[in-house]
């Protein structure tokens, strides 16, 4: 964590963490929390089977990118929305994100969410279920799953 910079931070930014071992994710989140507390970003988890290293045994962030670009046909597992308002939402994130296919644990900004299409996608929420939803509550719960826990909690009776 010592490379992150926390003055140098943009609010438009993602914060994406690669990880190599089986490293539980809220453990990455509560370690980058301090240095993102003052500019709140999204932190993106990558997992991956190994990190590339260079000749000088440093990490190879070129092949790393490459080896985990968004996109790359076979990345990723879909696991399909467990009810109806998950595949609502889910059809919502879609739409957001011009992405063909999104599951239910699906973090927005893995799929390449940021400003510009959380706003989109919660004028969507909003127009589909009358409910409004702060952007800080996306950042929050930023998968499929954990928003439709959102929606639910705020159409409950």
């Amino acid at each position: 964590m010592d490379e992150l910079v926390p003055e140098q931070l943009r609010t438009g930014e993602v914060l994406v963490a690669y990880t190599a071992d089986d490293i539980d994710p809220e453990t990455v989140r509560a370690a980058v929390a301090p240095s993102t507390r003052d500019r709140p970003v999204p932190v993106r988890l990558v997992r991956v089977d190994h990190l590339p290293r260079d000749a000088a045994g440093r990490v190879d962030t070129a092949r790393l990118l490459a080896e985990t670009a968004v996109g790359k046909p076979g990345r990723r597992t879909v696991t399909p929305p467990a009810d109806d308002l998950e595949r609502r939402v889910a059809a919502l994130w879609s739409e957001a994100l011009n992405c063909p296919e999104v599951g239910r644990d699906d973090s927005f900004f893995d799929l390449g969410g940021n400003s510009v299409r959380a706003t989109r996608l919660l004028a969507l929420v909003d127009d589909a279920f009358a409910v409004r939803v702060p952007t800080q509550r996306l950042y929050e719960n930023p998968t499929v799953q954990a928003m439709a826990a959102v929606v639910a909690e705020a159409t409950a009776p």
